[in-house]
């Protein structure tokens, strides 16, 4: 669990990092335009502003990717997914995370950009909208730090989803 809530935390921070108006150090939560905490096991909103405002995602949409990907696998990756999935976490690694669209989508990434909004109705989020498996931004592009930290919640279940995102060694 200690290693769910690092993850969380982090994948905050890279929101909080990504958005205009943040430091240029480290986002200071009073200067930040958004931010949303949440206890990992519960869900529970614990410290939050403006979670529920529409901002470009960024590379943070390949929790997503990545999450759609690892529940398809169910665990059982072959060594050219599993490449993938590190390859899609590497900065600017969109045709990593297009391949993984293809994946897990049936074959196109149109078909795999309409999973990941699939999945972020049946997770109940109103405020996120998938135009693209990767963050290039665009006006249909959008998600808000509370739907981001469900998201990560919810790909954190997903079998291999911990063991790829919070990998630290060089791959």
């Amino acid at each position: 669990m200690k290693k769910l809530t690092t993850a969380l935390c982090a994948v905050l921070l890279m929101i909080l990092v990504l958005m205009p108006g943040a430091a240029a150090a480290g986002p200071a939560l009073s200067a930040t335009r958004a931010y949303c905490i949440i206890d990992a096991d519960t869900g529970l909103v614990l410290a939050q502003q403006n979670m529920n405002e529409e901002l470009h995602p960024a590379s943070i949409t390949k929790v997503m990717t990545l999450a759609l990907a690892c529940e398809k696998a169910q665990g059982s990756w072959e060594v050219p997914l599993v490449d993938a999935l590190y390859a899609t976490q590497m900065a600017s690694a969109n045709d990593g995370a297009n391949l993984l669209a293809e994946y897990f989508g049936g074959g196109t990434i149109a078909d795999g950009v309409a999973k990941m909004n699939a999945q972020v109705r049946e997770l109940g989020l109103a405020h996120t909208h998938f135009a693209n498996p990767h963050g290039i931004s665009g006006d249909d592009h959008y998600t808000s730090c509370y739907d981001m930290a469900q998201i990560l919640r919810w790909a954190l279940q997903q079998p291999g989803f911990e063991t790829v995102f919070t990998r630290n060694e060089m791959y």
